[in-house]
């Protein structure tokens, strides 16, 4: 009829009480949606609450299994002398060194040196030979460096520095040489300069084909060879060999050097290469090559029966069943000895071919 007639039609009219009614629902919602936000972030924070108690409950439970577990290994004093860690040496950079400290550190490279030169751990390719090596076998060329710590003495080996040091300024200024004096210990220093000529092992053409694990004892090992020192009142010989990883057999692979920054010999030319004819410090093969050619003498020339549980551990038996007369466990290069005078005999043999450096004796 509107459109008929050509008037505007005219919207139809809402009660009142119709508009209260959808105002009063608008507002529910409304209040219903703001509970629900309120509810929503309530419960994340929570959970965020949880969470954060359970970050703060986790570190004190692993702290107390940690104690517990370090409790458990050191009940004893013999396992605290293996079992305990020790702080690593910090590396000196000489860089931020006075010039009497980098000068005893000179002195260390060059004991190092020809520590590594006497035991034929190393031998010094000429440059002729080198460049030919170079040429041909780049990829068996490593590099190398001197690691450089300071080592801390006690008042026994300080005094035995001192003395010895002394005596070899004298005996250079006899000598009428010429150059620096050789540096002289002081009472007041409580640390030695250590040097220690390392290859960057990483840099091994075959290192994912070789043996590269470092065996050690097990820490139940450890328990039960004391017990049964306690048991046969033996007395117990902590041992350390010297430069353990020099000592082991020769190399079957040709593996070189180039020469490391820091004091050398003046025969030692520049372009020179180093031939490592034993695994050295670095190498990751050295310790497996050190365990292995222990192991093998102290089965072939100690005659000691390796254990079946623990290949780092070796026992001396009896003509009698079941008899023991002492054991050997070997830590990387730590040495654990106890036994009857049969056994004392035996590692005295062990002593003569390799060089040990302090023994410490425990009842």
């Amino acid at each position: 009829e509107a459109s008929a007639t050509g008037s505007t039609p005219q919207p139809e009219e809402v009660p009142e009480s119709m508009q209260e009614e959808e105002s009063m629902r608008e507002e529910e919602s409304q209040e219903e949606g703001q509970r629900e936000d309120e509810e929503m972030q309530g419960g994340s924070e929570d959970m965020q609450e949880g969470s954060d108690e359970m970050q703060e409950d986790e570190p004190e439970e692993n702290e107390d299994e940690e104690l517990w577990l370090r409790s458990w290994f050191m009940e004893d004093e013999y396992s605290k002398t293996f079992l305990t860690s020790k702080a690593r040496a910090k590396e000196v950079n000489l860089k931020y060194e006075k010039e009497d400290v980098q000068y005893q550190f000179a002195e260390s490279d060059l004991k190092e040196w020809q520590s590594l030169i006497d035991k034929k751990a190393i031998r010094v390719v000429p440059p002729g030979e080198a460049a030919k090596i170079r040429k041909e076998k780049p990829e068996r060329i490593m590099r190398s460096r001197f690691c450089r710590t300071k080592k801390d003495i006690d008042e026994v080996e300080k005094a035995e520095l001192c003395k010895t040091t002394k005596e070899k300024a004298k005996q250079w200024g006899r000598a009428g040489r010429r150059g620096r004096q050789p540096h002289q210990h002081s009472k007041s220093q409580k640390w030695k300069a250590k040097s220690r000529y390392v290859c960057l092992g990483f840099e091994d053409p075959e290192m994912c084909e070789i043996p590269r694990s470092s065996p050690t004892a097990q820490t139940c090992t450890l328990h039960v060879a004391f017990q049964l020192a306690a048991s046969h009142g033996w007395e117990v010989t902590l041992a350390d060999i010297s430069t353990a990883f020099l000592n082991s057999d020769r190399c079957q692979r040709k593996l070189y050097t180039e020469l490391p920054k820091g004091t050398l010999p003046e025969e030692v030319k520049e372009k020179s290469l180093v031939e490592m004819l034993v695994p050295i410090y670095g190498r990751v093969d050295a310790p497996y090559a050190w365990n292995k050619t222990l192991t093998e003498y102290n089965i072939e020339e100690l005659k000691l029966t390796q254990s079946r549980l623990d290949p780092c551990a070796f026992w001396l038996h009896t003509d009698k069943e079941n008899g023991l007369e002492g054991f050997l466990i070997v830590v990387v290069d730590d040495l654990v000895m106890a036994g009857n005078a049969r056994m004392h005999k035996l590692f005295g043999k062990l002593k003569e071919r390799f060089s040990l450096g302090k023994e410490r004796h425990m009842e």
